[in-house]
């Protein structure tokens, strides 16, 4: 006996107990009659799926698929507990708060998305207009347009959802016990608590304040080179956005094993209401914030706390700035090597206000570049495999395809210019 015949004879049994023994609903006959038919669909079938599988790009294994299930899982609570689920996702919880503080500070975002909106909206009327694309480029486009939409707000969705869920279910007493074993950590392998010492150290106001927006912009920077990817280069655009949802995946499991709050809310704010230790007690009343960047630290502070107390934001291990700048900067190096050497100051500079700020331990940083590196190295890798195996029928990244095409007729035509000076 072969193994699938093992495999779909376990699947038979399993089936009949739920339909004939157990439950006694006619829904699980639909589930027992599925279970039987699926082997002689399956080799029907066969082939066919195996062509129709290769036509979906990878994302739609490694973002849509989760994605998917997650939602369904969310879909499910919500019937069985739809109280709870209510609870976790109202926007007058944190998550909802640290919403609209993003939506006051992304006046450069929107500096670069509507534009980006308009110039997409442009090539299609455009390929409307000229009757020989009709057809098949602009419906492409049009399709394409909304296929990468709706793939990063499903990302975008699916991220703060998935957060605030982790943040309104974490323990008091573990977060407590994994902030203080971080805390232990940073003093045992760098002999002082980084977070302390740096604030000690950088006291020029000017400099403070610097630091403190450049840790306020780094999504900011990060959402610009995304922007970047997506004008000028398909594959940069596809790593870019692949490493950020790998980096997420990730995170999750480590946010679950470490659920840290950042320093400042564990030992300067104090949220929880624990004890601490003295040591660190004595040593935190001995910092002082230079006052050009305390509003910068207010409203960092803001993002964070719940005035409702409901949820405690235990995002700290592995840093998600570290791994924006790691992948930014390694990103920024794929498309044009000055502007990766350029990025290596900033990128110093940000991993430091990470620390700086309190808003992480400097293990959180050390985590959060292995994490990118790796989320980095997997998406080349199953780009690597995308390119081998998949059709592109559906042509997801078509618009981007075009862009890509525009910038490379602009920079020949730059280049063209310049020999003729």
């Amino acid at each position: 006996m072969s193994d699938e015949m093992v495999f779909y004879l376990f699947m038979y049994i399993i089936a009949f107990y739920n339909t004939f023994v157990k439950y006694h609903k006619p829904l699980y006959l639909l589930y027992f009659l599925g279970i039987l038919a699926s082997p002689l669909l399956l080799k029907t079938y066969q082939d066919t799926m195996k062509k129709f599988l290769r036509t979906i790009p990878i994302e739609g294994y490694v973002v849509v698929l989760p994605s998917l299930l997650f939602l369904s899982a969310i879909g499910y609570f919500a019937v069985s507990c739809h109280r709870i689920v209510y609870d976790y996702c109202s926007l007058n919880t944190m998550s909802g708060h640290f919403m609209s503080v993003l939506k006051e500070d992304s006046v450069l975002l929107q500096i670069i998305l509507i534009p980006l909106l308009v110039y997409t909206l442009a090539v299609i009327v455009y390929s409307i207009y000229q009757y020989r694309m009709f057809k098949k480029e602009a419906a492409d486009y049009i399709r394409s347009f909304l296929g990468i939409f709706l793939l990063l707000g499903l990302i975008s969705f699916v991220i703060g959802a998935g957060a605030q869920i982790l943040f309104n279910t974490a323990n008091g007493i573990s977060v407590i016990r994994a902030s203080d074993l971080l805390m232990h950590f940073d003093k045992i392998i760098f002999g002082v608590y980084p977070p302390i010492y740096l604030a000690g150290v950088i006291q020029n106001g000017a400099i403070a304040n610097a630091i403190y927006q450049i840790y306020l912009a780094t999504f900011a920077l990060f959402a610009v080179t995304m922007t970047l990817t997506l004008l000028t280069r398909k594959y940069f655009f596809r790593k870019i956005v692949l490493s950020f949802w790998i980096a997420f995946l990730f995170s999750v499991p480590l946010w679950l094993l470490v659920p840290a709050i950042s320093p400042d809310l564990r030992y300067g704010k104090n949220t929880l209401n624990a004890p601490v230790q003295e040591e660190i007690r004595q040593a935190y009343d001995q910092v002082l914030i230079p006052t050009r960047a305390q509003e910068a630290l207010h409203s960092i502070q803001d993002m964070w706390i719940d005035p409702k107390g409901m949820s405690i934001p235990i995002s700290t291990f592995p840093s998600f700035h570290a791994i924006w700048g790691v992948i930014t900067t390694v990103i920024l190096f794929d498309l044009w090597l000055p502007l990766g050497l350029a990025a290596i100051p900033w990128l110093l500079i940000e991993l430091t206000s990470t620390v700086y700020t309190f808003e992480h331990y400097a293990v959180d940083v050390i985590c959060g570049i292995l994490v990118a590196s790796a989320a980095l190295y997997l998406a080349k890798k199953l780009l690597a495999y995308d390119t081998k195996y998949c059709t592109d029928r559906w042509r997801l990244f078509a618009l981007v395809e075009k862009f890509e095409t525009n910038f490379g007729i602009f920079i020949k035509k730059i280049e063209g210019i310049g020999q003729k000076k």
